[in-house]
Order: C-alpha cells, then sequence, then structure tokens
C-alpha cells in the first residue's frame, strides 16, 4: 500500500501546504516502525542526461551517464532478493550514509559518482529542518560497490523508461541515516513520489487512530491506498488517451479514403479518353493511374520518414498502416473508374 492522503492538509502551512510539526511527526511515526514486517522504504528516480547538466551547476564532481537512483531501505531490499551485508545495515543504523553503486561502472565514473553522492549528502546534511538524524549531526558518507544481479522494479510511470534495472545507483535509508531532504520527503504521495510501503497487515497494524496517536496524528492518522489503485488510475488515463487517439485516427482514415477517392476521381475525369483508350490496350491499372499510385507512395513515405525521425514507433506502423489502406482503396477505386470510362468509350463507338 502507498501513501496517498496527507494528513498535513488537515494541519497545512499556508505556503508550504505541509506544517513543521506534521513532518516531524511522520518522521517519528516511520522511525518507530520501520524495523517491523511488512514496512518498506522506496523511492525511484532516473537521471537522464538533461539531470546531469542542471546538476553539473550544482555539484563539482557529476557522472557522466545516465543512471536510476534508489532511496531505500534495508527490508526493502532483502524483500527483493537484493542482498545487503549486516555490516553495511549496521553502519546505516548508526546514522553513516551508505551509498552502494554497480561493479559494472567504469573505474572512472565510480569516482566521480562517488564524488557527486558525497557531496550531495553533505550539502543537503547542511539544510536547516525541525528533524534532526545521527546523519545531520555526524555527516560520514561511505560508497560501496556491489555485483549486479537482482532485477528491481523502478515505480515509473513513464513508458519510455524501463520497468526494472539490476544497476541502480542506492542509497541504503534508514531514520538515522536521512538527510532533511529525505526526512522530510516521507509524506510524499502517490505511485512515483511515494516513499513509504506498508503490507495490508502493517497497515492494519499502524495506521490505526490508537497508534498514531502516540506521534500527534490520531486525529488525523495517514491514508495509504492498495497500488491498484494508483495503477487502476494510471490505465483509466492511458484508455482515454487511446480512445483519444484513436478517435483521431479513425477521424484521418475516414478523410484519407474520402481524399483518395476524389484525387482518383478527379484524375480520371481530367484524362478520360486517354484512360478508356489504355484500359482497352490492356494497361495495368499502376501505369493509368501512375500519377495518383506515386502521390500517395511519396506522402506516405515522407510521413513514415517523420516518424522515424521523430523515434514514434507508434507512428510509423500507423503510417504503414494508412498507406496499404490508401493503396487498396485507390486500387479499388482506379479499377471501376477505368471500367466505367471502357464501357462509356466503347458505347460511344
Amino acid at each position: 500500500m502507498l501513501y496517498d492522503d496527507p494528513a498535513a492538509s488537515q494541519n497545512a502551512d499556508s505556503t508550504t501546504g505541509a506544517s513543521s510539526t506534521h513532518l516531524t511527526d511522520f518522521y517519528r511515526w516511520y522511525a518507530s516502525i520501520e524495523h517491523e514486517e511488512g514496512v518498506y522504504l522506496a523511492h525511484t528516480e532516473h537521471y537522464d542526461a538533461t539531470s546531469l547538466i542542471n546538476l553539473s551547476g550544482a555539484y563539482s564532481t557529476v557522472p557522466t551517464q545516465p543512471f536510476w537512483y534508489f532511496t531505500a531501505s534495508p527490508s526493502y531490499l532483502q524483500s527483493q532478493g537484493f542482498p545487503v551485508e549486516q555490516s553495511l545495515i549496521d553502519r546505516a543504523e548508526q546514522g553513516e550514509a551508505v551509498y552502494l553503486i554497480p561493479s559494472t561502472m567504469s573505474r572512472s565514473e565510480r569516482n566521480r559518482m562517488r564524488g557527486y553522492l558525497t557531496e550531495s549528502a553533505l550539502q543537503h546534511k547542511a539544510w536547516t529542518s525541525g528533524i534532526s538524524t545521527p546523519f545531520m549531526r555526524q555527516g560520514v558518507v561511505t560508497v560501496h560497490t556491489y555485483q549486479p544481479q537482482t532485477p528491481l522494479f523502478t515505480w515509473t510511470d513513464n513508458t519510455e523508461l524501463t520497468n526494472e534495472t539490476t544497476t541502480p545507483v542506492i542509497r541504503l535509508t534508514t531514520a538515522a541515516n536521512m538527510t532533511p531532504f529525505e526526512a522530510e520527503s516521507l509524506n510524499a504521495t502517490g505511485l512515483t513520489s511515494s516513499y513509504v510501503k506498508l503490507t495490508d497487515r502493517a497497515a492494519g497494524t499502524y495506521l490505526t487512530a490508537g497508534y498514531c496517536a502516540r506521534y500527534g496524528m490520531g486525529e488525523y492518522p495517514p491514508v495509504f491506498k492498495p497500488t491498484g489503485d494508483f495503477i487502476a488510475g494510471l490505465r483509466k488515463s492511458a484508455i482515454q488517451l487511446l480512445q483519444l487517439f484513436g478517435g483521431l485516427a479513425l477521424l484521418m482514415g475516414v478523410f484519407q479514403f474520402i481524399a483518395v477517392i476524389v484525387l482518383c476521381r478527379i484524375y480520371a475525369t481530367t484524362r478520360r479518353e486517354a484512360i478508356g483508350v489504355k484500359r482497352l490496350l490492356g494497361h495495368p491499372l499502376w501505369r493509368i493511374f501512375g500519377a495518383t499510385f506515386l502521390m500517395v507512395v511519396i506522402v506516405s513515405a515522407v510521413t513514415i520518414l517523420a516518424c522515424i525521425m521523430l523515434g514514434s514507433a507508434a507512428g510509423i506502423v500507423a503510417a504503414g498502416i494508412m498507406l496499404i489502406v490508401q493503396l487498396v482503396t485507390l486500387s479499388w477505386q482506379s479499377r471501376r473508374l477505368a471500367t466505367s470510362l471502357l464501357r462509356t468509350l466503347i458505347t460511344a463507338e
């Protein structure tokens, strides 16, 4: 289950949307249950080329290759079959910022990543916050490598990104080693933004008004919803989008069908005698209506080329289907018109 309805909306600051008291209460609530069964922390972010350019303006050392960044608790990683050394978990529990980077990175990229992660953690540590963690007081950062082997879900709704990755950069996160940014982000909501994940059993135990009251949230306990509810919303949006574009595609198909018929009729009207004679002499349709066929092919080829340049696989498929439909329509209409003109020519003679 994912966090959906922040209780901060009931106790909100007019400018930040969530009071510092609520952020502290939520952090204390999570810290009290982080080691319990069915309680996980997982948040992902993908850094692409544009993101890295933006980072270069804020940090002295920045990675050069796009990467996935995971903020994950030991319990979450272990639930996914990702092996984590107990010694690293112990260090994270003591307030040390522990990062894991894949051993498949080049040595130079690992050095850049190590520099960036260290600088980023220490910058975030310096932020002013009502929450205090051992890391904020100690500021110890270590980076370790791991052998990629376990695919991890990326928690993304971006269809252009992969749903799994085996080589993320991971911050082994506990309540003790959080930066102010992470501690105050715990109440983020939704499929792609949320941090705290609960099983149904954990939700039934730790979301009760009685338990939440221990941390100042008894009146407005946090609201978690099944992951399926978020996916259903995305599915509904996707279906609506497909229906919209499906309707537009159908409309364009009808328009092109009519356009081909009109084009064929105009060509037949302006060259009716020549068409009748050529048909009488047994010329094939593609030679009689060559200009019309050529125009359809050229326009479709330009459309397909544009889709290739834009990297739109769906556009390429749609343009290819439209080309086939237009050629079939053109063949049917040209045969019909040529036969009609031939009959007219024979009757006139």
